[in-house]
């Protein structure tokens, strides 16, 4: 920087926003209540938090996922990611992250669907053919300018998205 001439005067700041990410591993120790009932003869253990099941917390779960299905990074490409950060996981276990359990989405895009339907007066709706194992179906989109939602078909009839 520069010297300042000596008749400079103070006028305040100016805002400069600077945006950056951060990628790092965070690992948090719970402490869970334990209870063991000698008449039951039955151990008693506390829950973890919501999000937080097996040994991976749930901003892991949602990066696996944003980087699979947005970033279309493969599974090995996406092991050697975590390695890198630190995170040690079987390709099993990433596996199962990206196709089992997934019925809290599908309840998600059903009151997505829902609302988008009450948000206006119209809809627009559009059709495509898709293959699905080697078969004909129908990817239809119903959206408006809030939303968009996507139902693939196997047959194409307005029936099928009703």
């Amino acid at each position: 920087m520069e010297l300042l001439p000596i008749d400079a005067e103070f006028k305040g700041y100016e805002e400069v926003i600077i945006q950056d990410i951060t990628l790092g591993s965070d690992n948090v120790l719970f402490l869970k209540q334990k209870y063991y009932s000698p008449s039951r003869g039955k151990t008693y253990l506390a829950e973890l938090p919501p999000g937080y099941e097996g040994e991976f917390g749930p901003g892991i779960k949602s990066l696996i996922i944003s980087l699979y299905y947005g970033g279309n990074m493969t599974q090995g490409k996406l092991l050697e990611f975590l390695e890198d950060m630190g995170i040690s996981m079987s390709a099993g276990h990433l596996s199962n992250l990206l196709i089992k359990n997934q019925s809290g989405f599908e309840k998600e895009k059903s009151e997505i669907y829902e609302a988008g339907l009450l948000s206006s007066p119209w809809q627009h709706f559009d059709q495509t053919g898709a293959r699905v194992g080697g078969v004909n179906y129908t990817t239809n989109v119903v959206c408006n300018p809030l939303y968009m939602v996507y139902f693939t078909t196997a047959k194409k009839d307005r029936l099928s998205i009703l």
